[in-house]
């Protein structure tokens, strides 16, 4: 299941059932789980750990050294999931300081030309479209999708089901169950949540959550004491998202009350929730 042409080293450790294409080249210290498939000149480099049933495609560098000045070549890590999609030319750049780690959960597809920053944590189930590219430091939800080309500021969070539209710049975190579309939150992703099995009561009062927070102009910590004040405990996925709040440091997106919508924008209709 080994191309001849495939370059491996001898401190490399492949499981069982392992496929491996021409030009492919894994280095010391890699290893790669049961039953994985490895295309065409994928290079697999540094301490990276890749779980059994992911299929890594055409070009793709996993555990390279990240591109950050204060990299000095110590250990770090990368770990990728298992039952991962790694499309054609993906980067995964391993963490920059000795140590760390760049994580993909299991069962994340990574398309075409995504990047990944050192010490990313991508959570199990995302995706992420052609072209996104994520700088360092960035955190993804479970279940969270991000279409293409979008751009993701150092150290921004995307919440656990969240959506965010194709284009988008963020620079801010994200809450999770939240579409981001047209520069700011503009609504609850119902059909994320529903896909997920989060119940129709909890998505309402998810939507409610969200009319509160990005559609009155409140300030963050008034913000909190409501959702706490409204909901308390009882629904996990509004504590869920209260706590996000609670636990940023960049700061979250804006809404709409806060956002010039563009002429003839009409994306503050919200989805119906049947």
């Amino acid at each position: 299941m080994i191309h001849p042409t495939a370059i491996i080293a001898a401190g490399a450790r492949l499981g069982v059932n392992v496929e491996v294409g021409p030009f492919a080249v894994i280095d010391d210290h890699v290893e790669v789980g049961d039953n994985c498939r490895i295309g065409p000149h994928v290079h697999l480099s540094g301490w990276t750990k890749i779980g059994e049933g992911t299929h890594v495609h055409t070009g793709a560098v996993i555990g390279d050294e990240p591109q950050d000045l204060h990299f000095t070549g110590a250990e770090s890590y990368t770990v990728i999931g298992s039952g991962c999609m790694i499309r054609e030319y993906v980067t995964v750049h391993r963490g920059a300081m000795p140590g760390s780690v760049t994580e993909v959960g299991d069962n994340v597809m990574l398309m075409a030309m995504v990047h990944l920053g050192h010490n990313c944590r991508i959570g199990a189930s995302a995706i992420l479209a052609n072209l996104t590219t994520l700088a360092g430091h960035v955190e993804v939800g479970e279940r969270a999708f991000l279409s293409g080309r979008v751009l993701v500021h150092q150290f921004c969070r995307i919440g656990q089901v969240a959506i965010i539209t194709g284009g988008s710049v963020i620079y801010q975190d994200v809450p999770p169950f939240c579409m981001f579309r047209t520069g700011c939150v503009r609504t609850a992703n119902v059909v994320g949540m529903r896909r997920a099995g989060i119940d129709a009561a909890s998505r309402l009062a998810v939507r409610q959550a969200i009319k509160l927070a990005f559609y009155e102009k409140m300030t963050r910590p008034v913000i909190i004491a409501k959702l706490e004040e409204l909901f308390g405990e009882r629904i996990p996925a509004v504590v869920t998202f209260r706590k996000f709040f609670e636990a940023t440091k960049r700061g979250i997106a804006p809404g709409p009350a806060s956002w010039r919508p563009v002429k003839g924008d009409d994306t503050d209709q919200e989805p119906r929730d049947e």
